[in-house]
This record gives structure tokens, sequence and C-alpha cells, in this order.
């Protein structure tokens, strides 16, 4: 829609045609808005020479919207156009949206913390748009799937560490941390799927730094704050 947007502005640029005034006696003229639709945002309200291509109104469909992301690049290297998503925190209950296009470059951004990233966007449609949804520039929470992996086993990212043979956890049995290692099938954002020797309901060690193999361990209750982070 942006994309269609700037093409019917710049075929309005070319056209080089001047509309014909509204009456003689006025020096007003008639601008017609390309498509129907809602006056979204009057970007110029002041009177004064307009240039070409000088945008008057923002015209749209409420109900025609489209998500665009911003995600790492790295991230965004496991989507595929067609994986279904899930569209939530925007006010309103969840719904359903599909990924119509990964973009194939990447911008570099400076995220909050002054460092650059590399960001690629991703464009989804929904697949039914709730009736409360209508308008544009609204902030929303997107969860895309990247992979579905059958009866996977999930550990915390902070249990993995990097040991000379690969990844490993630290497994509790006995009030003692037994290192094992695991291979990692898929990667989010606080949650890894993971294959090897692990058992459903086995507790690992969360951040455990330099902690050998064998050492002795004791569970501490984990207190939550507001924001749901562990204190």
């Amino acid at each position: 829609r942006e994309s269609e947007a700037l093409l019917a502005r710049a075929r309005a640029a070319l056209g080089g045609a001047t509309p014909p005034p509204v009456a003689p006696s006025c020096d007003c003229i008639e601008l017609r808005a390309p498509v129907d639709g809602a006056v979204l945002a009057v970007p110029r309200r002041e009177a004064g020479p307009v240039q070409a291509g000088e945008p008057l109104l923002v015209v749209g469909d409420p109900r025609d919207v489209e998500l665009v992301l911003e995600i790492a690049s790295e991230e965004a290297v496991g989507i595929r156009p067609g994986a279904p998503a899930t569209v939530s925190g925007w006010g309103g209950p969840a719904f359903a949206a599909r990924v119509r296009r990964v973009e194939p470059f990447a911008r570099t951004v400076v995220n909050a913390l002054g460092i650059e990233e590399q960001r690629t966007r991703v464009v989804l449609d929904p697949v039914e748009l709730p009736a409360d949804l209508a308008g544009e520039g609204y902030r929303v929470r997107v969860a895309v799937e990247r992979a579905r992996i059958g009866d996977a086993l999930r550990v915390p990212d902070g249990a993995l560490v990097r040991t000379p043979a690969g990844w490993a956890v630290f497994v509790v049995g006995g009030g003692r941390a037994r290192r094992r290692p695991v291979e990692v099938v898929l990667r989010g954002r606080e949650m890894v799927a993971v294959a090897g020797d692990l058992v459903a309901g086995e507790r690992v060690v969360l951040w455990p730094g330099d902690l050998g193999d064998g050492a002795p361990v004791r569970a501490r209750e984990a207190v939550l704050d507001r924001d749901g982070a562990a204190e």
C-alpha cells in the first residue's frame, strides 16, 4: 500500500496537467482524491505555495490494514512468506496473521542502548481483522512461527553454557549440578528448543556462570516483579 501511494504520487507529479480553477473569480483549484477512503492525516494546514509532489492529505481505507515489523536481520532469515503469526497487545483480543513478504535488504538502526543493529522489514496481512482495529500507526506485539517441531524440549536461554565441545546445561540432581551436553535445534528470544539426554521435568541451573561439574547447588525461590522478570 505504501509503494502504491508512492507510485500514484509520482504519476501525479509527472502528469504536468494543471486542474482547471473552480470558478473564474477564484484562484482555487479542485483536487480529487485518487481513491475512496477516509482522511487519515492532514500534513499541510497552512496557506502558502505547494511544491509538486508535496502531500496535502493522507487518504486510505482504515480497514485495509497491513502489519510491518522491523526485526533483527538474523531473526528474519528464518521467516518465510506464508508463515502464520499471532498479533496481540493492540488493546483487544489476539488475532491471526500471515507473512506476505520479507524484504531482501536490511537497514542500520540505533537501538535504545546506542548500539547499531541491522533490521529487516517483514510485512504481514491479518487473516481476519478485528472490528475495533481500523486505522494506522497502532503498536502491536507479533509472534511469528519460524518452525514447527513436534514434542520439542525447551529450556530457558539463560540455562545454556558454551563449552569446547558445544552447548551444555547444568542439571540439578542430588543437590549437585551435573553438566550435560545438548544440541540447539531452534533458538528463540527467551526459550531454546534443544535435543539431547535431557528429560522433561528435570531442573536446570539458570545463569550458571563459572559453575563446575558436580558443584553443590541449592534451589532458590525466584521472586517475580510486576513485569514478570525474576529478581
